[in-house]
């Protein structure tokens, strides 16, 4: 038995033919209230929120 990755039988270009792309970088220029939600986001280290004190 030839046991292939679930992801190579699933993957092909005929049926995913999305191609890479370059996003844009993030920004917080449009949301005044980005850095405060950051501060007190739970998920977010405190060494990762003093990034976004004022």
């Amino acid at each position: 038995m030839n046991a292939q990755p679930l992801s190579m039988m699933l993957m092909t270009d005929e049926q995913f033919p999305a191609r890479p792309m370059t996003l844009e970088p993030m920004t917080a220029v449009d949301d005044p209230a980005f850095g405060k939600a950051m501060r007190e986001s739970k998920n977010l280290p405190d060494y990762a929120k003093k990034a976004f004190e004022s």
